[in-house]
């Protein structure tokens, strides 16, 4: 597996939804902590989500894999054949089940208050 190929990044453009996940709590709960442990550090927070600002070493790529208001997805600048495959391998690599998670934890606030997503002792906690 090779994580070493993507990287955070501080800011770039992503503001066309490539991909959707599950709206569900238990699966966004589990795409932050997969997104946490592959890339190493805590996501850019912002009202009703989170984002993080990925850069792809191999490709000179850029995208966002967050969560927003309308459910957890994927986003980049346009939406193309290169861009579909960068996102199915990150995706790939992403659930892969060589990918050691890390223990986590995450609040952010939204309409009807606050969400924590964390993982310890093994087990997701989405509440």
């Amino acid at each position: 597996m090779n994580s070493s190929r993507f990287t955070i990044t501080e800011t770039h453009n992503s503001n066309i939804r490539i991909k959707s996940l599950a709206i569900n709590t238990d699966a966004i709960c589990e795409f932050y902590v997969r997104l946490y442990s592959l890339l190493g550090t805590q996501p850019q927070k912002h009202y009703e989500g989170f984002a993080f600002l990925i850069y792809d070493t191999e490709n000179d790529f850029y995208f966002e894999a967050s969560l927003t208001a309308f459910g957890a997805g994927y986003f980049a600048e346009e939406d193309n054949d290169k861009t579909q495959k960068i996102m199915n391998e990150f995706n790939d690599i992403l659930y892969s089940n060589e990918l050691k998670l890390k223990e986590c934890s995450l609040t952010y606030e939204h309409d009807f208050g606050e969400s924590t997503f964390a993982y310890k002792d093994g087990e997701f906690s989405c509440e």
